[in-house]
């Protein structure tokens, strides 16, 4: 009889060497299937020890189905009597692809009546139809208007093995983790007394997997339930002769695993691991531990051998930069402890592949469900961890240098390390000083021309972040990496990747100006695009603190308020802060807070800022310093109309300017490049452009346009 073994796309090479290494005939690959001939014996044999297999099909017809009608004849013709009773259940899987027929739903339904027809016409009965539980069930294929029905023999899929006791999100699929063993050539290092390791275990699929293979253990000794049991040619004795010699085959193999070790950083997936392996009946055989994988150590009475694991990935090109620092120590960790070992990493992402600067020696692809991933081999003996390039290191090593001279002097503790200085790196670093003494770096990319390849560009970011952490001596732990695109309307106040209760756990504290003009502020490396701190605004922030004393002063599009927090440090009369965000008016209160400010005279106002400069005007209000930074562009659904600051400031200035005392000033500053005040505002009112002065060391621009602008507007 004709027989088809079905597997994820990409492994038939892998499906068709293990029909053969169970001595069956084999007839042919199609895509995701493998095609032999053999009788019910080899059938069942395949369904027992297939490891890399989804289901065994037996094939029953194939025909032209360009209509249901023909679908329905075609199936009804079938001697279905031959193959299964009406004291039997049945159920139709059916799948359709490229055809007139476009219901796959409905295809299995049309089946499903042409058999139930043809047993009454047969025996005047009917089978009942069970779709959780069926004794027989059917598989439709149709693709190309071309249908094939076939008997699922193995009646369920067979990466379902039967010891999944507990589940994490995202679990491997068995049968893909026994392809990535069999690509890694697992089965020769474990004849050979080599360990195992998967420092990512997840579920432990890897590490059960591993120890069925290396202990020639059948992957569906556990599986209780079976297609082919209730078809009419199953030999019960048969199958009970392949079940006896499966168990004789594991009770020798099991004394010959090695040493098979595996853990993970979070507590519930090694619980869920733990609880798998026993159900597997391996708990004697595959050691477990929490810990961290950036750390691991070579287990003691370990021999050589192979590291095989499951990282967390993104699902597209550089979708997860915040995984790159694991990446990184990964590869430092991996080169450093395990030299003559082999590792095979999967992941959808080979930015975060490349990220741990260790050279893959050869990858396949791998779907991993929905997610086209690759597996990635990568010889561990004399492996050295990639270094940035040269050219950038020297850069960032003199930048470094200067700027530490440069800020110490100037009591500065948060600096801009780097800012496109080379064209071909173009991102922009920043520097943080934590109250804790930790150091970090916000590295954020800048949108590449659409000349550069997007794996280049992306490259050419994950160089900086090891150049950085390298030159400025900062753990990858607590380097950042973003990609910064034109932010319109809300999404400048959107979390970047929100996490449960992440904004306490995320916040830092840093400080500004020396321990004499000392102010604390909150700064976010983690959930949001900007930090919380402009760091081009140090020297006007040290300006108004320098200004506000006893002074009323109004701080439009706040922010965070650190600006605020400055003047209402030196002293000001009062200050009053304006924001339409939520998020960021609850951070400016926690900025107040932590430098002991009481909000009492310190006012936070979530309002649009155009309409509430309308509403403060009929109050008769009167400030004495107004600083004012608005977005470039902004459409949130809070405003009217949406604010672009080209077309609007003039409006804006105006508006302002109705509030500033008489012999008060406007500090206007815009970050939009290529700016230009409009010649109204220099005909009405008293302006001195102050940019330079406003722009620190490590702000002033080389080339090209400043990073902002900023006028001094008085009457």
């Amino acid at each position: 009889m004709k027989f088809t073994a079905t597997c994820p796309r990409g492994l038939e090479d892998l499906l068709q060497a293990e029909l053969e290494a169970l001595e069956l005939s084999v007839s042919g690959q199609t895509r995701a299937a493998v095609h032999f001939d053999s009788d019910i014996n080899g059938a069942m044999k395949a369904c027992l020890w297939l490891r890399t297999a989804n289901r065994v099909l037996h094939p029953l017809a194939t025909f032209e189905a360009n209509d249901p009608d023909q679908l329905y004849r075609a199936a009804g013709a079938i001697e279905w009597i031959s193959h299964f009773n009406c004291s039997h259940t049945f159920a139709v899987s059916a799948h359709v692809a490229a055809s007139h027929i476009t219901h796959s739903q409905f295809a299995g339904l049309r089946v499903k009546d042409a058999i139930v027809d043809y047993f009454r016409d047969e025996l005047d009965d009917r089978p009942d139809v069970d779709t959780d539980e069926p004794d027989i069930l059917i598989n439709l294929h149709i693709y190309k208007n071309q249908a094939t029905l076939s008997l699922d023999l193995s009646g369920h899929s067979l990466h379902k093995r039967g010891y999944r006791a507990r589940m994490v999100d995202a679990p491997l699929k068995e049968n893909v983790a026994a392809a990535m063993l069999m690509r890694m050539r697992w089965p020769e290092i474990a004849a050979q007394g080599g360990s195992f390791i998967d420092p990512f275990c997840g579920s432990g699929t890897l590490l059960i997997e591993a120890a069925m293979i290396a202990g020639d253990v059948a992957p569906g000794l556990l599986a209780y339930e079976w297609g082919f049991k209730a078809w009419a040619r199953y030999n019960d004795e048969q199958w009970n002769v392949l079940v006896e010699d499966a168990l004789n085959r594991a009770d020798e193999g099991l004394d010959n695993i090695p040493l098979i070790s595996g853990g993970d950083s979070n507590s519930q997936a090694v619980d869920a691991t733990k609880a798998n392996i026993k159900a597997a009946g391996l708990s004697w055989k595959v050691l477990v531990q929490e810990a961290d994988a950036t750390t691991w150590t070579v287990p003691e009475d370990a021999k050589p051998g192979l590291i095989v694991t499951n990282p967390p990935y993104g699902e597209r090109l550089g979708s997860t930069p915040e995984l790159t620092p694991l990446y990184m120590d990964l590869g430092k960790n991996l080169a450093a402890q395990f030299d003559g070992w082999q590792l095979g990493m999967l992941t959808a992402d080979s930015g975060l592949a490349r990220a741990t600067g260790l050279r893959a020696s050869k990858h396949w692809a791998i779907d991993n469900g929905p997610i086209a991933c690759r597996l990635y081999r990568i010889e561990l003996e004399g492996a050295r961890v990639a270094k940035a390039p040269e050219a950038l290191l020297n850069r960032l090593r003199k930048n470094l240098k200067h700027r530490q001279r440069w800020a110490k002097r100037e009591q500065v503790e948060n600096f801009r390390l780097y800012d496109a200085d080379l064209p071909e790196y173009a991102s922009a670093v920043d520097i943080y000083q934590t109250q804790d003494d930790q150091r970090y770096a916000v590295i954020q990319e800048y949108a590449p021309p659409a000349s550069i390849p997007e794996a280049k560009a992306e490259q050419r970011l994950r160089e900086t972040l090891v150049a950085v952490c390298e030159v400025a001596n900062i753990p990858p732990t607590q380097a950042r990496l973003k990609t910064r695109e034109r932010q319109r309307g809300k999404q400048q106040y959107e979390k970047q990747a929100p996490r449960k209760n992440s904004d306490q756990k995320s916040l830092h504290l840093v400080q500004e100006h020396g321990p004499a003009a000392s102010v604390k502020l909150y700064v976010n490396f983690d959930d949001y695009l900007d930090t919380g701190l402009f760091l081009d605004h140090g020297p006007i922030r040290r300006q108004l603190q320098l200004e506000a004393r006893n002074k009323h002063v109004l701080n439009l599009f706040c922010y965070t308020a650190s600006a605020s927090v400055h003047a209402a440090a030196a002293g000001a009369a009062s200050t009053t802060s304006v924001d339409m965000s939520k998020t960021y008016l609850e951070w400016s209160e926690r900025n107040f807070t932590v430098n002991g400010l009481s909000l009492r005279d310190n006012h936070l106002v979530r309002d649009d800022v155009t309409q509430w400069l309308d509403t403060a005007a009929e109050d008769g209000a009167l400030f004495d310093i107004i600083f004012c930074d608005p977005p470039s562009f902004s459409n949130s659904k809070r405003m009217e109309d949406d604010f672009d600051v080209q077309r609007d400031h003039a409006g804006l200035i105006r508006a302002s300017m109705a509030l500033l005392a008489a012999d008060g000033k406007l500090i206007f500053s815009c970050n939009r490049r290529g700016f230009k005040l409009a010649t109204e505002i220099s005909d009405d009112y008293k302006v001195n452009d102050i940019t330079q002065q406003t722009l620190a060391e490590d702000f002033k621009a080389k080339s090209g346009k400043p990073i902002h602008v900023c006028f001094e507007i008085s009457h």
